[in-house]
């Protein structure tokens, strides 16, 4: 494996990190990090997410062995790069010890590689800021400083665990769970449902709603065999038949992404989402798992949608945003 040293022009930083950059055009790299990647930015994930080759940059300060900080990108046509490739998010992951400084310099470094190698533009979705919120008011003011443009801006909602589910509730979905649970639901241990039969249910209740999905039932089997710890199923079953199911991913330790998720038309009026929510909730709080992650709320066009938006709002979803970032080289 081929593993190049790059430093920026000397314009472009006059603070000196006492660091370096190093570029490799695969991810698993033998590197060990300074902090815990995100499932969406370990070596296994990324050899998930295209079929072209993985450009992997690293923050390594010469005082230490371990990278500081990581960017993870994947070429597509006409120069166009993309981090992640096929994941909810990619970007900058790092220390939080970091500077933003170093963090300037490291991204100023990663656009001097690009441009030499005629790259036209990198496209950067980040997490939401939610996940660290620290780090992510930090990563902001870094990307800006190397030149980087928000180019989408959408909120994402989470669920604080700490809280008692249903004190999180607005009064309306509070009488929806209280529905839910005198009709008679019937609701399976976490991971028992398959996920091809979870799968499989979510794309039928999309398709009688005219939504599409964002991932193929081959890609999802697949990703479920290569990470079963971190693919969980939930459901609510009626009569020996699904009713409502989730598909969720557990990003690190402390956080879990409902990834995908819907009901039964046929049970519209018992809004069995929310009970479906306080499950999944529950899950989380016996695992120790600190953040429910609800996404953000898009129609079928990739546009904002108000109701969903609403919804997510009255399950105590907390809003935070999610950048995605442009930098035209």
């Amino acid at each position: 494996m081929k593993t190049v040293i790059i430093t920026p022009i000397p314009e472009f930083c006059p603070f000196e990190p006492g660091a370096r950059v190093f570029v490799s055009e695969s991810p698993d790299v033998p590197l060990r990090l300074a902090f815990t990647p995100f499932l969406y930015l370990r070596s296994d994930h990324l050899q998930t997410q295209s079929e072209k080759s993985c450009i992997s940059f690293y923050l390594i300060r010469e005082s230490e062995e371990a990278a500081s900080a990581c960017l993870h990108c994947f070429e597509h046509e006409n120069g166009i790069l993309h981090s992640p490739g096929r994941a909810p998010f990619g970007g900058v992951q790092c220390s939080e010890h970091c500077s933003a400084q170093e963090i300037t310099w490291f991204l100023n470094s990663i656009k001097c590689w690009l441009r030499h190698k005629k790259g036209m533009q990198l496209v950067v979705k980040t997490a939401p800021a939610c996940y660290q919120p620290g780090l992510h008011s930090l990563l902001h003011s870094s990307y800006l400083s190397a030149g980087f443009i928000v180019e989408q801006q959408h909120s994402n909602r989470h669920i604080n665990v700490a809280d008692p589910f249903e004190d999180l509730l607005h009064n309306s979905e509070k009488r929806r769970l209280r529905k839910c649970r005198v009709t008679g639901f019937e609701i399976p241990a976490p991971g028992s449902l398959p996920v091809s039969l979870v799968y499989n249910f979510i794309h039928a209740c999309r398709q009688q709603k005219g939504y599409p999905m964002s991932i193929s039932g081959a890609q999802v089997e697949h990703l479920a065999g290569k990470f079963p710890q971190d693919i969980m199923t939930f459901g609510l079953m009626y009569d020996g038949k699904l009713a409502a199911a989730a598909l969720t991913v557990q990003v690190d330790q402390h956080i879990l992404y409902n990834f995908l998720s819907d009901y039964d038309p046929a049970f519209r009026h018992y809004s069995p989402v929310v009970l479906l929510t306080k499950t999944i909730h529950d899950f989380c709080k016996k695992q120790g798992i600190n953040m429910l992650d609800l996404g953000i709320s898009l129609d079928e066009n990739g546009r904002y949608k108000p109701s969903l938006g609403r919804f997510k709002e009255h399950l105590g979803g907390v809003v935070s945003e999610k950048l995605t970032y442009t930098l035209h080289l």
